[in-house]
C-alpha cells in the first residue's frame, strides 16, 4: 500500500519500511523537487514564528545524491555486524526493563522509524516476537502528535508503549517526549511503566540506550523521499492528527531501504561493552570549549554524529568540527568528508572533542 492510496480517516499509512504503521493522514501527492513554496525556511528558526505555528509546512529535501548513497551503502555493510549488535543491546535492555509486557515501539518521526524496525526485526529473528511499530510526529514546543498516540494506543490494547528515538544530540527531542508523556491526558499508573529509548545517548537523556558513545549510525543520512515515501509531518491546526505529503514512488531507493534492513541478518552478537563510557557527556563544557576556541555562541552549534547528518540533511552548515584524526575520520564518517566537500564546508579536526568530550562531530550553524 502506497501513502497516496489509502483511506484518510483512519488516521494510518504504510511505510516504506516492513512493520511500521504510521499515524499520519495524507495530505495529497507531491514532488519535493518541483513545489518548494509548500516547504519552511529559516523562520522556523529564527524567531518570527512561535509554538505550534512553527511547524505547519514541512522542511524540504535534499536531492537525490547517487555517491553519497553509495558512500552510506558502502558504510552500513562494513559497520553491519555493529549496528546489528547495539539493536539487540538495546533490545535486550527494554525487554529487560519492560519484563513480562507486551511492547509497542512508538517511533518517533523520523529517525526513530529507521531504529525501531530495525528492533522489530531482531526481536522477530532472534526471539520470535512479531513487536509492532507504530511511527508518529514530534515537534519542539508542539509535544508528540497526541491524537496520533490515542490511535495507535486504541490499536494495541494491552500493550505498553516505548517510545524510540534514534540518537541524542543536545537532548531536546527527549525532553519534548518527555514533556509529552506528562501531560498526556491518562492516568498517571498507565503511564507509570512508558519509557524513552535511544540507540546512541551520549548525554543519558533517555531512559535506555544500547551506547553512550557518540557514534554515527548512517541512516542518520536517508533522505525521505527515498527511504519513507512521505514528507515530515506538519500540523494544520491543533486537535487534528498531523499530515504529510506523499512523494512519488519514483524517488524510492531500494537499494538503500534493502542496504538498512540487511544489517539486522547478521546474528553475531558483538560486545559493545566499550562503546558505553558510564559517565554522561557534559554538554555544558562541550560547548564552553566550542565558543572559547572559535568565537561562535553555543546556540549555533549542532553536536554528536548523529545530529551533524541530520543538520546536513535539513540546512546548510557553516563548518565541521570532528573529534578525530584525519585517518580516523575517513573509517569513521566517509560521508560527512563527502557532504563538506560538495557543500564548501570547511573541516576542522580536532581529537580533544572526542577526548575529552566524547563527541565525535559538531556543525557551526552560523
Amino acid at each position: 500500500m502506497r501513502l497516496h492510496e489509502t483511506v484518510q480517516c483512519n488516521g494510518s499509512f504504510e511505510s516504506y519500511l516492513p512493520g511500521v504503521r504510521v499515524y499520519l493522514n495524507d495530505a495529497g501527492p507531491v514532488d519535493p523537487f518541483t513545489s518548494p513554496e509548500i516547504f519552511r525556511g529559516e523562520e522556523c528558526f529564527d524567531g518570527s514564528l512561535k509554538g505550534w505555528q512553527r511547524w505547519t509546512r514541512p522542511s524540504p529535501e535534499p536531492e537525490p545524491d547517487p555517491e553519497l548513497n553509495s558512500i552510506v551503502i558502502a558504510s552500513l555493510k562494513s559497520k553491519a555486524e555493529r549496528i546489528s549488535a547495539l539493536h539487540d543491546v538495546l533490545l535486550d535492555n527494554i525487554q529487560s526493563e519492560l519484563a513480562g509486557r507486551n511492547i509497542l515501539l512508538i517511533a518517533v518521526l523520523r529517525a526513530g522509524i529507521f531504529i525501531s524496525a530495525g528492533l522489530a526485526a531482531r526481536a522477530l529473528s532472534r526471539k520470535g516476537i512479531d513487536m509492532p511499530v507504530a511511527a508518529l510526529g514530534l515537534f519542539h514546543d508542539a509535544g508528540l502528535d497526541y491524537q496520533a498516540l490515542a490511535l495507535a494506543l486504541k490499536d494495541h490494547p494491552g500493550f505498553t508503549p516505548v517510545f524510540i528515538d534514534g540518537w541524542t544530540g543536545r537532548g531536546v527531542a527527549v525532553e519534548e517526549i518527555r514533556r509529552s508523556i506528562a501531560n498526556y491526558p491518562c492516568p498517571a499508573s498507565e503511564k507509570r511503566h512508558w519509557r524513552i529509548a535511544t540507540l546512541v545517548d551520549p548525554g543519558h537523556y533517555g531512559d535506555i540506550w544500547a551506547a553512550d558513545r557518540d557514534m554515527l549510525i548512517d541512516c542518520a543520512h536517508f533522505s525521505a523521499p527515498e527511504v519513507l515515501g512521505f514528507s515530515r509531518a506538519f500540523i494544520e491546526r491543533p486537535g487534528y492528527i498531523w499530515n504529510a505529503y506523499a512523494y512519488p514512488d519514483t524517488f524510492r531507493n531500494q537499494e538503500l531501504i534493502d542496504a538498512w534492513m540487511q544489517v539486522f541478518k547478521h546474528d553475531s552478537f558483538d560486545s559493545v561493552v566499550k562503546f558505553n563510557k558510564m559517565q554522561p557527556q557534559k554538554l555544558g563544557k562541550l560547548l564552553d570549549e566550542l565558543t572559547v576556541r572559535t568565537g561562535t555562541a553555543a546556540r549555533d552549534w549542532k553536536v554528536n554524529c548523529n545530529e551533524v547528518a541530520r543538520t546536513f540533511v535539513n540546512r546548510r552548515p557553516q563548518a565541521l568540527w570532528l573529534g578525530l584524526s584525519p585517518e580516523e575520520a575517513v573509517v569513521e564518517m566517509p560521508a560527512f568528508i563527502y557532504l563538506a566537500a560538495r557543500h564548501n564546508v570547511e573541516i576542522h579536526y580536532a581529537p580533544w572533542m572526542g577526548e575529552r568530550h566524547n563527541c565525535l562531530a559538531a556543525v557551526r550553524l552560523r
